[in-house]
């Protein structure tokens, strides 16, 4: 008997490739795969912020914020999605969003690095000198070795 009926991917195998191909730093490739997991895991926001990264570090940042607006979605106390949701809208030219989304999160963020670091890059960007020396301020502060804190100033 020829059983044609399609079988379930096994979506930990595919995270695993997916995984090890940005670490690769295959983003795109690991995008196709984050997608198909995603896909068959509508509900899972860890899914759709995984695919959100990649679409980041792939280029493609505008597709990211839309991935990434439906993870927070999903998960809307979920700070490290919060974070990659901000990073998204700043690399796509959204520096206003990027701030709005993690100003009321920012006691909570705390010793986040990275949330520091793209308030101060969209601060940057919108000309607002006094709060983006004031974070990247914070990030030297969590990160003294941090260069790209260190030049901004």
């Amino acid at each position: 008997m020829n059983d044609d009926s399609a079988q379930p991917e096994d979506s930990s195998a595919l995270l695993q490739q997916a995984t090890q191909r940005h670490a690769d730093g295959d983003a795109a490739g690991a995008a196709v795969l984050f997608l198909r997991i995603a896909s068959a895991h509508p509900d899972e926001p860890v899914a759709w912020a995984l695919l959100g990264g990649a679409l980041v570090d792939a280029g493609s940042p505008s597709d990211a914020v839309d991935v990434l607006d439906r993870a927070a979605a999903l998960a809307p106390d979920n700070d490290d999605i919060a974070v990659e949701l901000a990073v998204a809208k700043h690399a796509s030219g959204q520096s206003g969003q990027a701030i709005a989304v993690l100003s009321g999160r920012l006691a909570r963020l705390g010793e986040s690095e990275r949330a520091h670091a793209v308030l101060a890059e969209a601060y940057r960007d919108l000309s607002q000198l006094d709060p983006a020396i004031a974070a990247y301020g914070t990030v030297l502060a969590i990160n003294p070795d941090n260069n790209a804190a260190r030049v901004a100033m």
